[in-house]
């Protein structure tokens, strides 16, 4: 999991090509660090992802979570068609929120519309 701050957002990157199982654990290791922070501001970046398990999904929805409880926001980017289409498949992802660019993520307005 690479971690970085752009403007005061803090960006993961998993590595592996499946987001699940350890690698979903260490996305929510790295954000538990994150969520100690009042309006945690975070983005996922899902370019060196091809596929999402039931585990990675999971995390990302718990990541969501913290950061709405926190005052703040989870922005994903990075994601290709495959994932975009299991996303829209699952009722439970409609509070995601999916960019094209770390730009256009950063720039949404608090709350995303």
């Amino acid at each position: 999991m690479e971690r970085r701050v752009v403007e005061s957002v803090s960006v993961l990157t998993p590595t592996e090509k499946v987001l699940a199982g350890q690698e979903a654990a260490d996305l929510l290791s790295a954000a538990e660090e994150i969520l100690k922070h009042e309006a945690p501001r975070i983005v996922v970046d899902l370019t060196r992802v091809d596929g999402l398990l039931p585990s990675g999904l999971g995390a990302l929805i718990r990541v969501q979570v913290g950061c709405i409880n926190r005052g703040g926001w989870l922005r994903i980017i990075g994601v290709n068609r495959r994932i975009r289409s299991l996303v829209r498949l699952c009722p439970c992802t409609y509070v995601l929120n999916i960019y094209d660019t770390l730009d256009e993520a950063i720039a949404v307005p608090h709350p995303a519309p």
